[in-house]
């Protein structure tokens, strides 16, 4: 992965305020982008084998994975590290190639859609059974929704794309490497309006 701080910024819409203001050094983000793009194939198989796994639950009607982009994953820490912006985490401010992985808890997103809303309740169940969450995971809501029954387990949030889906962080260490991979879960229906308003 050849890349050049020049090449980065301009690829990835970075204003020049917003690189001087960020506080990863070039250097230390190059590292991990290529520290990352060293172990995509590992981190495939993670996914794979996430994948794999939920799919065996009998409410999930199908499972859709990726591992995150060496770029998208710098351009992320970049907007991580800017005390200005929405995205602020201070927990980004000493990330470096050792601790990365323990830093970003999406390198690995897996994604599990059902077909009626009160399936996520068995999923739930399923999931936790098999992997320690690193958070309480989230239940994103539309503004409106009951957040009644069956609710408490979650952190109870409302999506600003105005989408219905359950957020997990889950940890895991297949290799030799501990590594956390998000899994969200969400109606076939969901999953389609959320394609549309991205596109949109």
């Amino acid at each position: 992965m050849e890349l050049t701080l020049e090449e980065f910024i301009k690829r990835n819409n970075i204003t020049a305020e917003d690189w001087n203001e960020s506080l990863v050094e070039w250097d230390t983000l190059r590292e991990i982008g290529l520290d990352h793009f060293s172990k995509l194939e590992q981190r495939k198989e993670t996914a794979e084998l996430f994948a794999r796994i939920i799919q065996r639950c009998k409410k999930v009607h199908s499972v859709r994975w990726r591992v995150k982009d060496p770029e998208h994953l710098m351009e992320k820490i970049v907007r991580k590290t800017l005390e200005t912006s929405d995205s602020y985490n201070p927990q980004y401010n000493d990330i470096d190639k050792n601790n990365y992985h323990e830093i970003v808890t999406d390198l690995v997103g897996v994604r599990a859609l059902h077909l009626f809303k009160d399936d996520c309740f068995e999923i739930d169940e399923y999931l936790r059974e098999i992997w320690n969450t690193k958070e309480t995971p989230v239940y994103y809501v539309r503004g409106g929704d009951e957040t009644g029954d069956g609710l408490e387990r979650f952190d109870i949030k409302q999506h600003p794309a105005g989408y219905r889906s359950i957020h997990y962080v889950f940890e895991s260490q297949p290799l030799n490497q501990k590594i956390y991979s998000e899994v969200q879960v969400r109606t076939i229906f969901e999953e389609g309006w959320s394609e549309i308003d991205h596109k949109v």
